[in-house]
């Protein structure tokens, strides 16, 4: 007990994001709510388009959102080829990721196995995210998007 005290002596510190050397073209989110009973009460979706240089060998793409981290989705373009970092440019990207929200199931609804979230270590404040992802080399490459502009949310019929 005593050798761990000097954990809360630490000063808290909080990682920080690159603002620098890409730009968010759109970032968006957008609430469903699905015309079903079930104990899926909502989707939202980001969408992301930036514009900036990959490093070589890009993996692993997540979308930091409060305190947890998403899967991203790279969408593809019309040849299905995601893009070519290796040719150094900056290139126009397209991302989309989802976060789901549950509620108790009723007796008698449909109901969907819900999907945990990783937490990202990390506690975004002010409604901000980051757009994370690691390079050949293993680092670990955070931008800061910023605040996403919200969409009128849907409702299934």
């Amino acid at each position: 007990m005593v050798g761990c005290s000097f954990l809360s002596d630490l000063p808290k510190i909080s990682p920080q994001a690159k603002t620098t050397g890409f730009t968010v073209s759109s970032f968006t989110m957008q609430a469903m709510h699905p015309g079903v009973e079930m104990n899926l009460w909502k989707t939202v979706t980001y969408r992301i388009e930036v514009d900036a240089l990959f490093p070589e060998g890009s993996h692993d793409f997540e979308l930091f959102v409060d305190s947890v981290s998403l899967p991203t989705t790279l969408i593809r373009d019309r040849n299905g080829i995601p893009f070519d970092n290796s040719k150094r440019e900056r290139t126009q990207v397209k991302f989309k990721s989802n976060r789901h929200f549950y509620r108790p199931g009723t007796s008698g609804a449909m109901t969907i196995r819900e999907e945990k979230y990783a937490a990202s270590g990390v506690v975004i404040e002010d409604g901000s995210c980051w757009l994370t992802f690691m390079s050949s080399s293993n680092r670990v490459i955070r931008w800061d998007l910023g605040v996403p502009t919200t969409l009128s949310t849907i409702y299934a019929p």
